[in-house]
């Protein structure tokens, strides 16, 4: 996808830095128009809300992004509000902007025409995720079920101990020193987490590879 236009609440956008590209205009001019439009209320958005807008507040088809400094970086508008920004401008901009949006919106996958083909449009992709998560899911136990390689949650388990009793610094420490980095498996419940040779493992705990050795046996 384009990187100056995006999706807002599955709505597109298109960037302050496209739009000056397109107009000639610097982008803090294009700015500069923004906040006076907000100003005097052509994008309907409540005077209450002008505070909250930020890059992680999208109100009514605008976006906008905040250096580290709290200044404007970029502003992001959906099709409706690109037009009124760029209604006071020559001619020539107003097309290269229509033009634009017309090629940026039909490189956008069709949509389902009908309802029905919504339907299966989402069964075949929710069928993919769920195969590939499965999969994964395979690997994953197969990989922390391996006798190389063991996640704290494992060794945990089988000491029956607390995640919380051991330093995955430690873990690391050794592992690096060992010339075996941490693998990342899938886990269900924190997303990722890393896997320790049994190398670094006997390294840093030893006492407690004693009883996965005894589990493997």
């Amino acid at each position: 996808m384009n990187t100056n236009i995006q999706r807002l609440n599955e709505t597109q956008t298109m960037s302050s830095t496209e739009i000056a590209k397109l107009t000639g205009k610097e982008k803090k001019h294009i700015h500069v128009d923004i906040r006076t439009q907000l100003l005097v209320g052509l994008y309907e958005i409540p005077e209450e809300m002008m505070v909250e807008i930020s890059t992680i507040n999208k109100i009514n088809g605008l976006q906008i992004i905040l250096d580290n400094r709290g200044y404007w970086s970029e502003v992001r508008l959906d099709r409706y509000h690109t037009d009124i920004l760029v209604s006071g401008y020559e001619v020539k901009y107003r097309a290269a902007i229509i033009r634009r949006w017309q090629e940026l919106e039909s490189q956008q996958p069709k949509l389902p025409a009908t309802y029905l083909e919504a339907l299966k449009a989402l069964v075949v992709e929710t069928e993919a995720k769920e195969l590939a998560q499965a999969q994964l899911e395979v690997k994953t136990q197969q990989l922390d079920e391996s006798k190389e390689w063991c996640s704290v949650k494992r060794v945990a388990k089988v000491n029956a101990k607390s995640h919380t009793d051991y330093s995955w610094v430690d873990l690391k420490r050794q592992s690096m020193l060992l010339g075996r980095p941490p693998r990342k498996i899938f886990d269900a419940n924190y997303g990722e987490v890393n896997t320790y040779h049994v190398e670094a493992w006997i390294a840093a705990y030893p006492d407690d590879m004693f009883a996965m050795q005894t589990e493997d046996d």
